[in-house]
């Protein structure tokens, strides 16, 4: 059966994809009026342990509906519910769980509903937060397509502007949004915004963003959208700190945040994924091995996150200082090695300080072969935390201030103390 069967023949339970989604991801559910006859002829529904799963399912249905649809929508008795004098729990088992197939949009193999549940919403929490944004600005031309594509799941795609002027200009004429790379937000935007009262989105990478790199202009296969401030900005709150400040996370949110750090660290997945999986360490036997990884050093996180550090042989030497004992491995920045971006230090400069200098080496590699990593805003700590390291942060990156890393720099709106699956979920997943 299609999409059209499956609409016509009786609703999945499932909050509606997007339509501008809706005809390219393949058909997750579908229904079955023989099996729903079968069921309720046999009572095969009327088993403890699957109308237990259906009131479980229901109450997960209905929060997603109160997030995403009306929720008196969600409420409302069906008419295949009356007509058949079931109970609403009753009426669930028979028609979504015994008589409905989902099948996953990623490998076509059969899945749950609850598995299905949770990709229809995450589908459409990504396309509600995308919704409104009808221009963007400070995009590099090969982004561009990515981006569109990315932002047309709440809608129509994006159109792109030179300057702010055109950027506002647009997003009046459209009564949208305009969405802005943050880390090349024109001087004059916000002023021109506010008196226009148009909206400001900021865009940035994901925290898995490839296979290479984005200076080598390989699309991202993620992105963020925040409409209060931004991830590396730790001087004002961004819309991950108010997730990770104010989420009721549930167990059943922590449980698939446990499995995708499983996948995560059994993959060898970080940010960009690159370098090969293997690395010697010449560290004498019980020496505390740090590796301090490098950052570009003009990155918007280095001049709002890095306090009174600002260059990686700056950090180098303040870890040294700390740690004489220590045995200290540093990586050059790939974007800084491959002399796309400032912050590079001479391999002369390193070895004074570090104990050994590596290249080529994926970050995954590096911190399953070290002891703790010292950062100062990289990726690389919230890396490590996954692949459960002592991290060390010297500037405020979004992953400090939780509780989870020693920290010399407070951020005084952070004050929950989360676990590493609350951190993961939020920043991951939510």
């Amino acid at each position: 059966m299609g999409r059209g069967d499956c609409a016509e023949s009786m609703p999945t339970g499932l909050p509606r994809l997007p339509a501008a989604l809706s005809d390219r991801i393949p058909p997750i559910a579908v229904f079955s009026d023989e099996a729903f006859a079968a069921a309720l002829h046999d009572k095969s529904w009327d088993v403890p342990e699957l109308l237990a799963r259906a009131e479980l399912c229901l109450r997960m249905l209905d929060d997603a509906y109160r997030l995403l649809v009306d929720a008196e929508e969600a409420q409302a008795p069906s008419p295949e519910q009356v007509a058949q004098g079931l109970t609403r729990i009753q009426f669930f088992a028979a028609a979504r769980l015994l008589a409905t197939r989902y099948v996953s949009p990623f490998d076509g193999q059969d899945c749950t509903f609850e598995t299905a549940l949770a990709f229809v919403m995450d589908i459409c929490r990504s396309a509600r937060s995308a919704d409104g944004i009808s221009v963007c600005l400070g995009m590099s031309f090969w982004k561009r397509r990515r981006i569109a594509e990315m932002l047309a799941a709440g809608g129509p795609a994006p159109l792109f502007a030179e300057t702010a002027a055109e950027a506002v200009s647009t997003a009046v004429r459209k009564k949208g949004a305009v969405a802005v790379w943050a880390a090349r937000e024109p001087g004059d935007l916000r002023g021109l915004a506010a008196a226009a009262g148009v909206p400001v989105v900021l865009i940035e990478d994901g925290f898995v963003r490839s296979v290479g790199l984005g200076a080598d202009f390989m699309p991202a296969a993620s992105i963020v959208l925040d409409r209060t401030g931004i991830y590396f900005d730790p001087t004002r709150p961004s819309g991950l700190d108010r997730i990770l400040s104010g989420t009721e996370f549930t167990p059943e949110l922590i449980e698939r945040a446990r499995r995708l750090i499983q996948s995560m660290v059994a993959n060898g997945i970080t940010k960009y994924n690159v370098g090969s999986a293997t690395l010697d360490i010449a560290a004498p036997p019980g020496r505390r091995v740090i590796f301090v990884p490098g950052q570009v050093e003009n990155d918007r996180s280095v001049a709002l996150g890095g306090g009174e550090i600002q260059r990686n042989l700056d950090l180098l030497k303040r870890v040294r200082a700390l740690n004489a004992d220590a045995y200290i491995v540093y990586k050059p920045h790939p974007d800084v090695d491959a002399g796309h971006r400032p912050g590079a230090i001479s391999d002369v400069e390193t070895l004074k300080i570090a104990d050994q200098l590596v290249r080529g080496i994926s970050s995954a590699a590096i911190i399953s072969a070290v002891d703790e990593v010292h950062t100062l805003t990289s990726l690389a700590g919230f890396e490590a935390l996954i692949r459960d390291r002592y991290v060390v942060t010297y500037g405020c990156p979004f992953y400090a201030g939780w509780g989870l890393t020693k920290d010399f720099i407070s951020v005084p709106h952070r004050q929950r103390q989360l676990s590493l699956e609350q951190l993961v979920a939020g920043a991951l997943i939510l």
